[in-house]
């Protein structure tokens, strides 16, 4: 009776213990960020809707993202100046370079004031903020806020 008890007792150590020492995974939202490098409003005035180019990269965790295209973006603007549209995504492109043993991989979203029903909406004079988002199969993993000034 007390080797069975012992084998019973041994076989519930063995199931008990890899659930106790397994460490929780990390959410998603934590391990991914989204990195502005530089924003090229140089061409965006008052009165036009000329694309502003955003370099952005994405990370999990100290890697690089590479192989991304627009379908992974989403671009919201969270606050307009008065009389201010929203903005849409006309292209994304990504390059990528070695980068001290990995691989740098950047993207380039260019933006610019949104059109309705082939009315092209001009940029206005302001400050815009945009969040944008990296998604991946439908769910958004990252986002970043950022400020555009118009003048």
């Amino acid at each position: 009776m007390r080797r069975t008890e012992a084998i019973l007792a041994s076989i519930m150590l063995i199931i008990l213990i890899p659930n106790i020492c397994v460490s929780k995974p990390v959410p998603l939202s934590q391990a991914y960020s989204i990195n502005i490098n530089q924003i090229d409003s140089k061409e965006a005035a008052v009165g036009n809707s000329n694309i502003v180019a955003i370099d952005i990269s994405i990370n999990q965790f100290e890697y690089f993202l590479c192989g991304l295209n627009a379908g992974n973006f989403i671009i919201d603007t969270l606050n307009a100046p008065p009389n201010g549209h929203n903005v849409s995504i006309y292209s994304v492109g990504g390059s990528s370079k070695p980068h001290g043993g990995s691989i740098l991989c950047n993207y380039s979203m260019n933006i610019a004031p949104a059109s309705y029903q082939d009315k092209q909406y001009p940029w206005v004079e302001g400050n815009y903020t945009f969040q944008v988002t990296y998604v991946r199969n439908g769910q958004k993993l990252a986002a970043k806020t950022f400020i555009l000034a118009v003048i």
